[in-house]
Parts: C-alpha cells; structure tokens; sequence
C-alpha cells in the first residue's frame, strides 16, 4: 500500500510538458491587458501584459533588460496552442513562434500578433487603441503590412533565439 501510494505520488509530482491554462485564467494574472494585437513601445517590458487574438489570448511575461533596453521575453498561450509573431528590432522585422525570443542585444520596439487573430470581427492592429466604433477589424500579415513588407519577413530561425542576422 505505502509502495503504490509513494508511486502514484512521484507520479503526480513528476508529470511532464508544461501546464495548459484557460483564456480566464491567463486573463486573471493578467496585470495589463493590450487594446490590439501590436505592443509597442508604450508597453514593451510591462509584465504579464495580456493580447487578446479571438478566441485565444497570449500573456507576455519575464522580459529580459540589458543596458536600459528590452532584448527578450518568454509567453503563454492559452491552451497551450502555437503562435507566431513578428519582432521589431529597429528597422530589421524578424518572425518568430517561440515562447522565449532573445536577441543578439538589440532592443525590441514592437511585438505583433496580428496575424494570429481569429475573430470574426478582427483585431485591431497598429497599437494606438480602440478607434471610435470599437476597432475596425483587420489584422494579419499581407502584401500592405507595413512590418512585413511584401507579406514575406525574415526569421531568426525555428529556436526563436540567438543572434539575429
């Protein structure tokens, strides 16, 4: 008895992959939530900063700062689903779909989940808030995204880390 209560207990304790949380959960450690799919520079670096994308949301947490600028992050996803962003290192825009994204020391100025948003209503993109009417829609990456020129934008490779070229 004692030999299968210790083994369901290790069991228990030692379980692997990482954890699924809800949309309400990841809402509930939340301590900002983002008025579109794009942070900018007015919210790069707050922690557990919430973007909602439809029916899913991303939790932006653990940035990493050297020398007073803002080179990395690690997030969660609700449901534990995969996501793909675009990352502004001054003129340079890299893709990335990593939960952690570091970079060679180059400050990042924007971080743009546009092109994940799966609501029928869209989500407004550009980081300057609600417009008059809620949001008009819109998002993903396409031929006019500024920050993907073309529509096609290079990557850091699949680690989503390490020096960017």
């Amino acid at each position: 008895m004692r030999k299968a209560l210790f083994l369901m207990l290790f069991t228990v304790g030692c379980s692997s992959g990482p954890l699924s949380e809800s949309v309400s959960e990841l809402e509930q450690r939340a301590e900002s939530v983002n008025d579109c799919c794009e942070i900018d520079h007015g919210s790069i670096g707050k922690e557990d900063h919430l973007v909602r994308l439809g029916s899913r949301v991303v939790l932006i947490h653990d940035w990493i700062k050297e020398g007073g600028e803002y080179t990395g992050f690690s997030m969660t996803v609700s449901e534990n689903k995969s996501m793909s962003y675009l990352i502004k290192l001054g003129t340079q825009t890299l893709s990335g779909n990593s939960a952690q994204f570091t970079t060679d020391g180059r400050a990042i100025t924007r971080l743009n989940f546009c092109g994940e948003c799966d609501s029928p209503d869209g989500c407004e993109d550009g980081g300057g808030g609600d417009g008059p009417d809620g949001g008009d829609g819109g998002g993903g990456y396409d031929e006019g995204d500024p920050a993907c020129p073309g529509g096609d934008c290079p990557t850091d490779g699949s680690s989503g880390s390490g020096p960017l070229t």
